[in-house]
């Protein structure tokens, strides 16, 4: 959720211009992605307007006072245009900070913002809605309505998981049998530098899930026999290169999405240290969004 204030000035959007700042994402790590794989700060406008707006004369930037970063294109009718810090120069803090939008005719309205968690937005709802109507979204939607998210958790901190010390090649696919291998709770130190582990979570009717993760040294995920992220661990799985994080690293990996012929998903982790005296750990909490 949102953790301070968030304040509006000089109204909610250039007077006499359809356009507006829809959704602002200072903390991005998965709701946008770039060609280079890098996650930018990136920021929605919407056109309001029943009709086509060229951008050009708008520019946005994070001083009232400029010098502002000019906008090129058009926005389509009742569309949506998602520029990041890339195209601007500049990103957003996610301790906080403000936006300025200027218009084509000189006039600058003014957004600002107090903390925003990692990998949440603020958003508009309903879009460019005025007043007292901006919430805080998980992931965020880009280039997409807002409308209010649903969140709840169905994997907890701490879960019972499968875990192997070694593993078969095919041990992250679905239909692998993991019968024999032990149970644990995830967060406790495994029986070794190297830990597999697999755990099959049943959903609600869940549109997309998130995973926060905690780790040491190094960690490899897959969802659905897809790895989703890895850090600190070399192609071939073995011990991670350096001890990189000590104790332990944080990550939030967004925007997975359940196949819709099945009410499970499969999430598999390998964790490593870097030395062979120190006792591979992580933990996971898996959350779902739900029609609000």
């Amino acid at each position: 959720m949102m953790t301070a204030w968030l304040g509006l000035a000089l109204g909610h959007s250039a007077i006499g211009s359809p356009l507006c700042v829809n959704e602002l994402a200072p903390s991005n790590l998965s709701s946008l992605q770039a060609a280079d794989d890098s996650t930018p700060d990136w920021v929605e406008l919407h056109n309001a307007s029943d009709e086509p707006l060229p951008l050009e004369g708008f520019g946005l930037s994070e001083d009232p006072a400029g010098p502002f970063a000019p906008l090129a294109g058009s926005a389509a009718a009742r569309g949506f245009v998602v520029v990041t810090e890339d195209d601007l120069g500049f990103g957003l803090a996610a301790t906080g900070d403000r936006l300025a939008m200027q218009a084509p005719d000189g006039t600058i309205s003014v957004i600002s913002f107090g903390p925003v968690e990692p990998d949440h937005t603020l958003a508009r709802t309903t879009d460019c809605c005025t007043g007292d109507c901006w919430i805080a979204q998980h992931v965020g939607t880009p280039a997409q309505t807002n409308v209010p998210q649903r969140w709840i958790e169905v994997l907890a901190a701490g879960s019972t998981v499968r875990t192997a010390p070694t593993a078969a090649e095919d041990w992250t696919e679905l239909g692998f049998d993991d019968t024999a291998w032990a149970t644990a709770p995830a967060g406790q130190d495994g029986a070794g530098p190297q830990q597999h582990a697999r755990i099959v979570v049943t959903l609600p009717a869940a549109q997309r899930l998130a995973l926060q993760l905690t780790y040491r040294d190094g960690v490899v995920v897959w969802f659905d026999g897809v790895e989703v992220y890895r850090d600190n661990i070399d192609a071939e799985l073995g011990v991670a290169p350096t001890a990189a994080h000590e104790d332990k690293a944080e990550a939030w990996i967004g925007s997975l999405h359940p196949a819709t012929d099945r009410d499970e998903v499969l999430i598999a982790v390998y964790a490593a240290t870097a030395t062979e005296d120190t006792l591979a750990r992580f933990d996971l909490q898996l959350q779902a969004e739900v029609e609000p």
